[in-house]
């Protein structure tokens, strides 16, 4: 484990996150100034976020974005540089790496597929949410037809159901 990454872990790892996959490059322009400065560091995803994290005894940069609100992914690989362009609501992180393609390609496809599981099961949760409550009413019509349920007990836990709309 690289230094970088031990210091990540130790200084900016939150409670209860877990390190998924995690390369070292560089983000910036050689000889850049500003916003374009290079950094090198290392980028990792963990189970909830995706971090560039660089620090040496003048310098630390972290930047940060939620995995949810990663909307692109975009890889190129030329002769000398790799590079894995990150897009969300309001950043992009383009870092290049040192490894091999096929180090970086894996990268990616766990970036996206944790992003995708994310983004899933919080679309299963708005939709069952909505679809729970007429569900629930359906069901307790079933158990009254039924004569599981009294009329009474219906009529009330319905409006108890309503009410949480």
């Amino acid at each position: 484990m690289s230094k970088t990454l031990e210091k990540f872990k130790t200084n900016k790892l939150n409670e209860g996150e877990s390190i998924i996959v995690s390369s070292e490059g560089y983000i910036g322009e050689m000889m850049g100034k500003g916003d374009k400065e290079q950094h090198n560091g290392v980028l990792v995803l963990t189970n909830e976020r995706l971090v560039f994290y660089s620090k040496t005894w003048l310098k630390e940069v972290h930047r940060s974005m939620p995995i949810q609100q990663i909307s692109s992914i975009n890889f190129t690989s030329g002769w000398l540089k790799k590079t894995l362009v990150l897009v969300s609501n309001n950043d992009t992180i383009e870092f290049k790496f040192l490894g091999k393609k096929e180090e970086i390609e894996s990268f990616q496809k766990e970036v996206e597929n944790i992003r995708d599981k994310i983004n899933s099961a919080s679309n299963s949760a708005s939709n069952s949410v909505q679809e729970s409550i007429p569900d629930q009413i359906k069901k307790l019509a079933e158990l009254k037809e039924l004569g599981i349920l009294s009329d009474e007990e219906f009529q009330s836990k319905k409006q108890s159901l309503l009410d949480k709309m």
